[in-house]
């Protein structure tokens, strides 16, 4: 909020026109503004910490096909960005990912609106996203900024605040919170807006306007330590980051001879790599773990590469750089 104005995204403003016209309690705001295009050079690297370092085990959603139509619930956009929790712990401040990557040099606006709240310490669970000129999430952009360049944490939820822990709270208590928190924040940091109205509802406009999908959590519920079935999350089909493209295939990379496909409607979290029609790599989720991991590996007979990384869009990034290097 800057002036005292709500800054919304495009998305935010089609279904906020949406409840206005029927009648929906919208308790959330969403500060986040569209960003300007950004540079397609490499972002300013992470690095590693130990997963020991991390305040507390991420909260994650359990995969529904549909959502929940009832009054029991709130329902939240999904951004497409780096899920991440902001540690602020008197004058330092730190930003880490799910899996202990420290990102804090990477985001140093995110940083010094952290270091700007009203808090001698907190911890605020949230993603952090790239806007294009439409207003939407846009991975691509996030990928490739520079170290200076905007960049938004998306605040959905506060675990923690001058010395008292929230986990145990009621999420509608801990979402209160952490709107107060975030009055007059700086425009590196944002509010995600709540939608209380029917899920179906809020999952159609967000379909319809683009958005990656929804996640829906269940009133009263308190913070839990991964995977919930208090918090489902729901995916738009035709969103980029769920099937790139009409057909449900796309190049990696804007000059790349390879394709990434879908391996089926029945493995939906498999997906191949094609190269001038034959299958050279493979990318998929784990599913014997309980967290997120996406396995990548090439075939055929050159030596393979494999690897782990904790999101598709890394995982599709780390093969793609793979097969650069012995070209």
């Amino acid at each position: 909020m800057e002036g005292g104005r709500r800054l919304i995204t495009a998305h935010d403003a089609g279904l906020t026109a949406w409840a206005a016209s029927s009648g929906a309690c919208l308790p959330g705001l969403v500060l986040a503004r569209p960003g300007s295009a950004l540079s397609a050079l490499p972002p300013h690297g992470p690095a590693v910490v130990q997963a020991a370092m991390l305040p507390v085990r991420p909260c994650l959603p359990t995969f529904a096909r549909f959502p929940p139509p009832g009054p029991d619930w709130l329902h939240e956009i999904k951004h497409d960005g780096y899920r991440m929790l902001a540690l602020r712990d008197g004058e330092r401040v730190r930003l880490v990912s799910r899996y202990g990557v420290d990102w804090t040099h990477g985001f140093p606006a995110i940083v010094a609106a952290v270091e700007a709240l009203a808090a001698r310490n907190c911890l605020i669970d949230g993603e952090v996203i790239a806007c294009g000129g439409d207003g939407l999430a846009d991975f691509q952009l996030l990928r490739r900024r520079q170290h200076a360049d905007p960049a938004i944490l998306c605040a959905f939820d506060l675990l923690g605040l001058d010395g008292h822990d929230l986990r145990g709270e009621p999420i509608e208590e801990r979402k209160a919170e952490l709107a107060r928190l975030l009055v007059d924040c700086r425009p590196a940091l944002a509010l995600n807006r709540v939608f209380d109205g029917p899920g179906p509802a809020v999952f159609e406009h967000a379909c319809a306007l683009g958005c990656e999908g929804i996640v829906s959590k269940r009133h009263g519920s308190r913070y839990a330590t991964g995977r919930s079935r208090d918090w489902l999350t729901v995916k738009n089909p035709a969103a980029l980051a769920v099937r790139p493209g009409q057909e449900g295939r796309r190049a990696l990379g804007e000059t790349s001879t390879l394709i990434f496909r879908p391996a089926g409607e029945s493995r939906p979290d498999d997906y191949s790599v094609i190269h001038k029609g034959q299958r050279v790599g493979r990318i998929y989720r784990m599913h014997s773990t309980d967290r997120e991991l996406w396995y990548w590996t090439e075939i055929g007979a050159r030596a393979p590469n494999t690897g782990l990384a904790d999101t598709l869009e890394a995982a599709e990034t780390a093969f793609l750089r793979a097969w650069d290097a012995q070209r």
